[in-house]
């Protein structure tokens, strides 16, 4: 998929509501885990590498969602000229998480 495509859909999943135009309130990356990229709309699969993404309960859009990484800088970018923000790795918008993390589900959600 081209650069200038999957900002398309970036743009695309942002407009309909799959993605929100907000800083997620949460990060985890790590392996996929089978769920469905709301950008690209193509399954993370176990063996790529993407990011999990939870949203505060006030933002419009889902309350979290799994991305592949080009999916997520797409969206990033996207979202970054919507609401003419600094880029949410450099504004020091996503918080630390303690203990880490998997977007493979199991040391997040606690499945096995």
């Amino acid at each position: 998929m081209t650069e200038g495509s999957l900002q398309k859909k970036a743009e695309e999943a942002i407009r309909t509501g799959r993605m929100p135009d907000a800083p997620p309130a949460r990060m985890w990356g790590g392996r996929g885990f089978g769920v469905t990229c709301p950008v690209c709309t193509r399954t993370v699969q176990p063996d790529e590498v993407g990011y999990e993404l939870e949203f505060d309960a006030a933002v419009q859009g889902p309350d979290e969602c799994a991305l592949h990484v080009q999916c997520f800088l797409a969206w990033e970018a996207e979202s970054e000229r919507r609401t003419a923000r600094a880029p949410l790795r450099q504004s020091g918008a996503l918080p630390a998480h303690e203990g880490g993390g998997k977007i493979d589900g199991r040391a997040r959600h606690g499945h096995e």
